[in-house]
């Protein structure tokens, strides 16, 4: 950290995140500086729309996503148990959403791609890595359509960077996506030339 860049990708992330929070009820606020004192106290990734904005144009969405090891993961669950009475959540079993904190945080563990990002980065993740998640939850049966279509968006965003690292990015490709590899680079080179893609 410490670049120029990521300084001001921070900043814009701050701006964004504290109009969410003042605009929230006192009570909310201080629960989720709570919650996201407590993950941001591990090993994390900052993942979805805010996380893009070091990298694209802002797309605005009220949630803050995290990626979070299976240790930090079951005490954000513990932590959600322990609240239950004041904050409204929804556990989906490999992840949690609060729409009252505006936050989402995913268990990275199960997921093979997921574990090796979360292992090799921490807190606002390189284009490569959030290509990753990205190519994960496009990829995903169990998304929304609706959702699908806009984490190929954001992925089509990110390898069309001028210094988007092939290369690395396939290196997040493992476990059995290690099998996909070439439709992959067939993918990213097909997003480059502007050419349609079914995916």
């Amino acid at each position: 950290m410490g670049s120029a860049e990521e300084s001001s990708s921070y900043h814009q992330i701050s701006a964004l995140i504290e109009r969410l929070r003042t605009a929230m009820p006192d009570e909310d606020a201080r629960l989720r500086e709570e919650l996201v004192a407590l993950i941001e106290s591990g090993r994390h990734l900052l993942i979805g729309a805010k996380a893009l904005i070091r990298y694209t144009r802002p797309r605005f969405t009220e949630d803050t996503d995290y990626a979070v090891g299976l240790q930090m993961f079951r005490r954000v669950r513990k932590w959600f148990r322990d609240h239950e009475h004041c904050v409204s959540y929804d556990d989906a079993g490999e992840a949690i959403r609060s729409k009252s904190l505006a936050v989402d945080v995913i268990n990275a563990h199960n997921n093979p791609v997921l574990l090796h990002v979360l292992q090799s980065e921490t807190g606002l993740p390189s284009a490569e890595g959030l290509a990753a998640y990205k190519y994960v939850a496009m990829t995903s049966p169990t998304r929304a359509r609706a959702e699908r279509i806009q984490d190929f968006a954001d992925f089509s965003k990110l390898a069309l960077l001028g210094d988007f690292d092939a290369a690395r990015f396939l290196g997040y490709m493992v476990g059995p996506y290690e099998e996909q590899r070439s439709e992959i680079e067939q993918l990213i080179d097909d997003i480059k030339a502007g050419r349609p893609v079914r995916f």
